[in-house]
Parts: structure tokens; sequence; C-alpha cells
């Protein structure tokens, strides 16, 4: 742990401060159910189950704390993407993330320098 931080069962959930903050929320054995992140966020939040970190983005450099991605699902309207990761998701061995507004943060920030609000 390059910045000391343990973040297991960890999430990014925010890019804020153009970029340079990143907020964290904990997800732990409530995990990621819901068929869309911002639904399980949601759901956390409004459960009050919230443990959130704020730290310098620099910390998701940290390589010793990822888990390397085995397949991303590509998406267009109507296509089955949701029914697919819905039973992706119903295997513990899998991580699921879908349609999680950070990663298209720092996707679309990293492509163009900018926030784009895909």
């Amino acid at each position: 742990m390059r910045y000391g931080v343990d973040f297991d069962g960890w999430a990014p959930v925010k890019f804020y401060d153009q970029h340079r903050r990143v907020a964290w929320m904990r997800f732990g054995e409530a995990g990621l159910r819901e068929p869309f992140f911002e639904q399980s966020v949601r759901r956390l939040r409004t459960q009050r189950i919230v443990d959130i970190r704020h730290t310098d983005s620099d910390v998701l450099l940290d390589a010793e704390e990822t888990v390397p991605p085995s397949g991303f699902i590509f998406h267009i309207s109507r296509c089955g993407s949701t029914l697919l990761t819905n039973a992706l998701r119903e295997y513990p061995q899998n991580i699921v993330i879908s349609e999680a507004h950070p990663i298209s943060q720092a996707l679309s920030f990293s492509a163009f320098g900018t926030d784009t609000r895909l």
C-alpha cells in the first residue's frame, strides 16, 4: 500500500475539485447489488449505512489495490446488457459495476483533459 490506506470494499463515487480529489464510499458486505452503480450508492445513503473518505486522486494509481478487469460490456439501448450484468452479478467471484458515473468521469478526463459530463 503505497498510500498507507486500505481500500478493501471501497469504491470511488465522485471526482471533484477539477479531478484532484476523490470521494470514496465503503460498500463492504452491502455490496453492489442493484442493476446500476448509482442505485447501490442511493440505497446505502438512504439506509444511512454510509462511510465516506476523501483522498487525492493519486490514490487511484496505487496498483497494489486494484483488480485488473477481465472484461467489459459495451452496450446500446435495449440490447440486453442489464440482463447480462445481473446474471454475472449472481456469481460471487464477479465484481460488476454497471454504468458508474465516476468511471465515465475518469475516462473522459483522461481522454480529453476535462470533464465532458458524459
